[in-house]
């Protein structure tokens, strides 16, 4: 048996394929796929539309020998992405938004809501921000992100501050 596969591009996907070439024994050959206890598919060199997982080929020759074969298709892993903040300042657009992707095929290309195309974006005031990472493999994921500014006290509301270590040396603004 010479054999050609294409595991799934994209996790969860159903884009792989086994294709085979049979010679040797007696032909005719009666070719059956299964899929675990599912049977696939019959008397056909090539199965498509196959998500991650294990496929055995029988192959019954004219003289009813019998031969299997396994094979195993592998996915990528899911596509996630997380994100660090640095807020803006109140009234400011000095915030930051860092994007780290996991899984998929590397090679990730970034889309944001912004225009940036780079993992990293900043110059943000206070918002909510949308990613849309691509893999070299064309999966992609969505996820948004809200930015809010950091909390500035009013002077009138402070009543006491405590410094440590005591004594403490420094100014506080």
């Amino acid at each position: 048996i010479t054999d050609t596969l294409r595991n799934p591009s994209c996790f969860g996907g159903s884009n792989g394929f086994i294709d085979v070439d049979v010679a040797g024994g007696a032909a005719p050959y009666t070719l059956t796929w299964l899929n675990g206890a599912l049977t696939v598919a019959f008397d056909t060199n090539r199965i498509d539309q196959l998500t991650a997982g294990f496929y055995d080929l029988r192959v019954l020759d004219d003289n009813q020998c019998l031969r299997t074969f396994g094979y195993q298709l592998f996915g990528p892993d899911s596509l996630a992405i997380s994100f660090s903040l640095s807020p803006p300042a109140p009234d400011s657009t000095n915030g930051q938004i860092q994007a780290t992707v996991t899984g998929g095929t590397s090679g990730y290309h970034y889309q944001w809501s912004t225009g940036d195309t780079t993992d990293l974006v900043n110059q943000l005031a206070p918002g909510t921000y949308v990613l849309t990472v691509t893999d070299k493999n064309g999966c992609m994921l969505t996820d948004s992100v809200v930015l809010t500014s950091t909390r500035v006290l009013s002077p009138g509301l402070v009543h006491s501050i405590k410094a440590y270590p005591n004594p403490f040396v420094g100014q506080v603004q």
